[in-house]
């Protein structure tokens, strides 16, 4: 029987090909005829070696012993890490990507553990912060 690990790989595994087929649907491009370089490149390109890479650990892997998956206990502080990213998501159009990141990131760091008012809030609060200044400033990319 696999465990963990198995499971985890094989779920970042089904995400990135996810991730690849819908990517032609999700980036709009504003193309002028070219067909260089556009949004959809870079993406495209970490999507693939992460596939490629998750690949490589599953064959690599295919004979170890995998850890147990573990109580539910665990499995319920993921779930609420899920729904969290999930809620912040989908909460993002309204009330800002600053904001719908930093709730999600909060809530994630209190489901797993972390108490501390610097890591907890701080963190996730400044990770979102520089994730808007890069894009808005640095990439000129409009985040809602």
């Amino acid at each position: 029987m696999r465990g963990i690990q198995t499971l985890a790989s094989s779920l970042v595994l089904v995400g990135a090909i996810a991730g690849l087929s819908l990517l032609e649907s999700q980036i709009e491009v504003f193309s002028f005829g070219d067909t260089g370089i556009d949004a959809r490149f870079f993406p495209r390109i970490v999507l693939g070696l992460l596939v490629l890479a998750v690949l490589i650990r599953l064959f690599v892997h295919r004979r170890t012993p995998d850890m147990p998956l573990g109580y539910v206990s665990s499995w319920l502080r993921v779930g609420l890490a899920v729904v969290a990213v999930t809620l912040g998501l989908i909460l993002m159009t309204s009330i800002g990507f600053l904001a719908g990141a930093a709730l999600s990131g909060f809530v994630t760091a209190l489901a797993f553990g972390e108490r501390r008012l610097i890591f907890s809030v701080g963190l996730p609060l400044a990770v979102a912060a520089l994730v808007v200044l890069g894009a808005r400033e640095g990439l000129n990319i409009p985040l809602p």
